[in-house]
């Protein structure tokens, strides 16, 4: 069986039968749509005609305006693209990969990186395909495909239902209706009869009727000819196509089929001219999209340096004294507008707000603690409308300056008149000693006639300070006094190591990634080598640290103190290893130990030294054993046997030797059987557990069906007995009905003997009444030729008349036997 999973790339053939049964159906009845498409549902059809294939998307390059909006909007809606969408008209996957790569430029990647892990890797599925454009179709297409455009031409061409055609010509009569209402105005007001809708208003329309009006009397008056209207002879009845004209539409029509026509005409006739035709045309459009071309520099950057130094020596030449300039005014030649470029803004708004989103998306949360992100202008006015509010940055006005200095100018002289006053400001007068200042302190001049400058600009607008006394103003006076220009100071350069020019050099992102990786093996290498052998070499380790390990040594009589304080030291040392490993490589499913130990550092060379003194002393070791060698079998008998003669007693809390002490040696085997005891015990109870959990996982669907066959053989068996019960009455049934069938069928033999001979009675009466009926029928033919002949013969005897009268009567009596003997058969 063949099994088609719904989904995949959208086709050329996919979107042109989604158009179209959206063009039917409309844009509610997305299941019935789906269903002319075998390989999509409903939602994905939905969308895809409102992701990629609705006229009202925006497929244009993004303008600076949506890019400023977007990114506010992200600040206030952060992750909620369906909201951002509508009010930047875009679909919300156009938000996102937009806003993706404002990120990316910000933080300075390239957009177009093939080694983007968020871009699709051949052999990767889409998971969003409506958001692509349409794949070209094959040219041998699959039968599926075949027979789902042969279904939907069939569905999509049955257009004439009843519904459609009740629909199409409701809407034909509405039309006609209107146009004919639209002809009948057009036609009144082309004859000077205009006639206002009416309008359905609740209430008294001021517009049309006047409140509280008191109607005059009504009376012949006299109408001038002025206002009785004259007939329009001349007018002729016009339709609205007659007034308007042929459209703009209609005519942009008419003329692209007949290009069609003359097209496809040239075509069947000169196709070669068809095709040079449109190269050319093409050509044209290529000729328009040409390079652009720019004129050749005329000024290098050399010329533009070498300029730049002539200006500067060209203004400090004619200066006789280079120590006063700090203190003189320039009153050289007059202040002029200096000739200058208007300056760019190099502030870029968007990149300054992606910037700003990429610090706030990599900050940590403020439960970690920390600094907050560094943010550029962070005093930008922000707005919670949907438009962003950028301060726009106006061109510097060169002559504000110049203004505010004439303004100060003017301050003591004499007021003008208003003609003197609206016209142009004076050329402002030069003031570098701030003679004019209205703010200028009251005390300028010192004993030795030295002017001084006092800075406004220093001081705060906050806080005007203004002296007292002449030895506050001499303070600041001294306070302001230009700083030594001629001061010389010598650096010696400090040489830059290899390492150090290494180190500037700029490094790879790459690069600095494996070096980071580098180190991390690095300090992970060294780490390893700083565990203990039992950690390396994966050894096993006790469970419980006890607090002495030998006892068993200290009571030996043959040891001397020395022996017995290095053992201590051993002793002391090991626990501290034993408890350190762990806490830091605890066994597995087992919580770490709670004491806190923390050893001593040491270098590498250190340990070093250390382990060449173990192998030393193993050396002394093995002279003294003679031993060749100290491999795991020799170390696996000693341990045995050491393992033998010492046990660990648990009330204790300590290891004894067995072989000297045979009183532990019984409660430590009583122990060892309790602890055996409780282990096999709890082995048990989650054996049984495990047991009755898997016998009803696997015996639960066993169990269910013996149950539903036991009740359906209850059921058989019910039924069983129920058609035995009937077995048995029916049976009984049979017993009766054969005794009492033979009185029936002897009463129903007599009744049918009765029948047959009544009906044979019957049968002879009848033959008899035959007969008799017979002769009356022959009696009356004799009758009416008597009767004719009497007519013949006028002139008949009295006898005659006699004899036929009696024999009537005796006919008549004839008759009325016959008739009460065929009542009485009856």
């Amino acid at each position: 069986m063949r099994y088609i999973i719904k989904g995949g790339v959208w086709k050329n053939v996919e979107d042109e039968i989604l158009k179209a049964a959206v063009m039917k159906y409309g844009l509610n009845q997305w299941s019935r749509i789906s269903s002319l498409l075998i390989r999509k549902s409903a939602k994905q059809c939905k969308q895809r005609w409102y992701e990629w294939l609705d006229p009202q998307i925006k497929k244009t390059e993004w303008t600076r305006e949506e890019d400023e909006k977007l990114l506010h909007l992200a600040k206030i809606f952060p992750c909620q693209w369906r909201t951002i969408a509508p009010l930047v008209n875009r679909t919300p996957n156009q938000c996102v990969e937009r806003y993706e790569r404002l990120l990316d430029i910000a933080q300075g990647k390239d957009p177009d990186d093939p080694n983007d892990p968020r871009k699709l890797k051949p052999g990767e599925i889409d998971p969003n395909p409506e958001t692509k454009p349409a794949k070209v179709d094959q040219i041998d297409m699959d039968e599926d495909q075949k027979e789902m455009l042969a279904e939907a031409r069939v569905r999509l061409a049955n257009t004439m239902g009843k519904k459609p055609k009740r629909l199409a010509r409701e809407k034909l009569i509405e039309d006609a209706r209107r146009q004919a209402q639209l002809q009948k105005r057009t036609e009144l007001k082309a004859a000077g009869i205009e006639i206002l809708g009416k309008r359905r208003q609740k209430g008294t329309d001021y517009n049309q009727e006047i409140p509280f009006e008191r109607v005059p009397q009504q009376k012949i008056y006299k109408v001038d000819n002025t206002e009785t209207p004259k007939p329009n002879l001349s007018f002729q009845n016009l339709s609205l196509r007659d007034i308007v004209g042929q459209q703009r539409v209609e005519e942009e029509e008419a003329k692209r089929k007949h290009e069609e026509k003359a097209k496809k005409k040239l075509m069947e006739k000169d196709l070669s001219q068809v095709v040079d035709k449109m190269a050319k045309q093409t050509r044209d459009i290529l000729m328009q999209r040409t390079q652009l071309v720019m004129p050749e520099v005329q000024l290098s950057d050399k010329d533009l340096e070498l300029l730049g130094k002539q200006n500067a020596f060209s203004s400090n030449v004619g200066t006789d004294n280079e120590v006063t300039k700090g203190l003189m005014g320039n009153y050289t030649s007059m202040m002029t507008p200096t000739p200058m470029r208007t300056p760019r803004i190099i502030q870029d708004t968007v990149m300054t707000e992606a910037k700003n989103l990429v610090a706030l998306n990599n900050t940590q949360t403020p439960l970690l603690g920390g600094q907050n992100a560094e943010l550029i202008d962070p005093n930008r006015a922000f707005s919670t409308t949907a438009n962003p509010t950028f301060k726009v940055p106006q061109t510097p006005n060169q002559f504000k300056k110049m203004l505010e200095t004439a303004s100060q100018n003017q301050i003591f002289a004499q007021p003008a008149s208003k003609k003197r006053q609206q016209q142009i400001p004076q050329t402002p007068l030069k003031d570098e000693f701030n003679l004019n200042d209205k703010n200028r302190a009251p005390y300028m001049e010192l004993e030795n006639n030295s002017s001084w400058e006092y800075s406004q600009s220093q001081l705060t607008d906050d806080t005007q300070f203004i002296p007292r006394s002449n030895q506050e103003y001499l303070k600041m006076a001294l306070q302001n006094i230009p700083k030594p220009q001629y001061e010389y100071e010598i650096e010696i350069p400090d040489l830059e190591d290899e390492e150090d020019q290494e180190r500037m050099k700029q490094i790879d992102a790459r690069e600095e990634e494996i070096l980071k990786q580098k180190q991390q093996q690095q300090e992970r290498e060294k780490q390893q080598r700083m565990k203990s052998l039992a950690i390396k070499k994966k050894l096993p380790r006790p469970f419980q640290i006890p607090n002495q390990l030998y006892d068993h040594i200290y009571n030996r009589q043959d040891l001397n103190d020395y022996r017995k304080e290095a053992e201590q030291m051993l002793e002391s040392e090991t626990i501290q290893l034993l408890t350190f490993d762990m806490q830091n490589f605890p066994f597995a499913g087992c919580k770490p130990v709670n004491t806190r130990i923390s050893l001593e550092n040491f270098e590498e060379n250190e340990i070093l030294k250390a382990s060449q003194l173990v192998n030393s002393e193993i050396d002394q070791i093995k002279k003294e054993l003679k031993v060749e060698s100290v491999d795991s079998e020799f170390i696996t008998s000693k341990y045995k046997d050491s393992e033998i003669s010492i046990q660990y007693n648990r009330q204790q809390n300590q290891l004894v030797n067995v072989k000297q002490n045979k009183e532990a040696f019984k409660e430590i085997l009583k122990q060892q059987a309790e602890r055996n005891k409780l282990i096999m015990q709890r082995d048990q109870k989650k054996l049984d557990q495990f047991l009755l959990h898997k016998a009803r996982t696997n015996l639960t669907g066993y169990v269910n069906i013996i149950q539903k066959n036991a009740k359906e053989i209850d059921e058989l068996i019910s039924t069983q007995l129920n058609l035995k019960i009937e077995l048995d009455v029916f049976k009984k049934l049979q017993e009766q009905e054969k005794q009492s069938s033979i009185y029936r069928i002897e009463e129903q033999k007599n009744y049918y003997d009765q029948l047959v001979s009544k009906e044979k009675e019957l049968q002879e009466k009848y033959d008899r009444f035959e007969l008799l009926r017979y002769q009356i029928i022959n009696e009356q033919k004799n009758e009416t030729i008597d009767d004719e002949e009497e007519d013949n013969k006028k002139q008949n005897s009295d006898e005659d008349d006699i004899y036929l009268s009696n024999n009537r009567s005796y006919n008549y009596y004839n008759q009325n036997v016959i008739i009460e003997e065929i009542n009485l058969f009856q």
